[in-house]
C-alpha cells in the first residue's frame, strides 16, 4: 500500500460508469492515477470499464481472493464507522441527501489529520 491517505465520494448506483467517475472526482483529479488500484471482487470495481480504466492510464487492477474479506480489511474497517457516521449526521443535522458529499469530507479529513485518534 503506498498510502493510508482516506479520500470518499457519494455515488448514486454502483454502475461501473458512476464508480468509476465517483472514482476520478475524489482521487485522479486531485492525486493522479494510482500505479495500483486494489478491489474486492464486486461487479462494480471488478469489470471491463474498470479494467480499461486501467489499460488507459496504466493502472495495474488487482482483485482480493474470493470469499475473503480480510483481504480487503483497511475498507472493511473504514465502511461500517464511516457509514454508521453519515446515517447519524444525516439524520440528528442536516436530513437532506446534499449533505452526504459535505458529511464524507469532514469526516474523512479528520482520519487524515488524526491519524492516532479512532475513528468516530
Amino acid at each position: 500500500m503506498a498510502t493510508r491517505f482516506y479520500a470518499a465520494t457519494v455515488v448514486q448506483n454502483k454502475c461501473p460508469s458512476t464508480v468509476i467517475t465517483g472514482l476520478f472526482t475524489s482521487w485522479i483529479i486531485i492525486f493522479g492515477a494510482p500505479k495500483k488500484i486494489l478491489t474486492d471482487n464486486g461487479r462494480e470495481l471488478n469489470n471491463s470499464e474498470m479494467r480499461a480504466l486501467g489499460e488507459a492510464f496504466n493502472i495495474k487492477i488487482m482483485t482480493t481472493a474470493a470469499e475473503s474479506p480480510w483481504s480487503n480489511g483497511i475498507c472493511e474497517c473504514l465502511r461500517g464507522p464511516s457509514t454508521k457516521w453519515l446515517f447519524l449526521t444525516e439524520f440528528f443535522f442536516w436530513n437532506s441527501k446534499k449533505s452526504e458529499t459535505l458529511t464524507l469530507f469532514f469526516l474523512f479529513w479528520e482520519k487524515n489529520h488524526s491519524p492516532k485518534t479512532s475513528f468516530p
